[in-house]
């Protein structure tokens, strides 16, 4: 048997995104206020809810765009990346205290700013 007749029976499920998914430590819930079961979206909802509030920003004016914009990531799964991708860009976190499930990865010392 030739090299390449060694993989003919592989199959890869290749197909879409894959992102890794990870579960926010329950003290950084316990900071925003939050339910320890909330999902990852709610988190970053409530996340999103309170910078417009710090930011002393109208829910009237900048809710229904927040809606949509939270909606969109939800769809296309991208919520976990969105928070990761703040924690590590905006200073929203020194570091992170994310398990990821995927990636069996842990890293401690998150400090958020809110």
């Amino acid at each position: 048997m030739n090299y390449a007749e060694q993989f003919s029976e592989l199959q890869l499920d290749l197909h879409g995104v894959r992102l890794p998914s990870f579960s926010i430590d329950n003290k950084y819930k316990h900071e925003l206020g939050v339910s320890e079961d909330m999902h990852n979206y709610g988190f970053l909802r409530a996340l999103c809810e309170q910078g417009l509030k710090d930011k002393k920003l109208p829910k009237s004016s900048y809710g229904e765009r927040l809606e949509y914009e939270l909606e969109t990531l939800e769809s296309l799964g991208f919520t976990d990346l969105v928070i990761l991708y703040s924690l590590s860009n905006f200073g929203l976190a020194s570091t992170s205290d994310l398990s990821f499930k995927d990636l069996n990865v842990s890293l401690s010392k998150t400090k958020f700013k809110y």
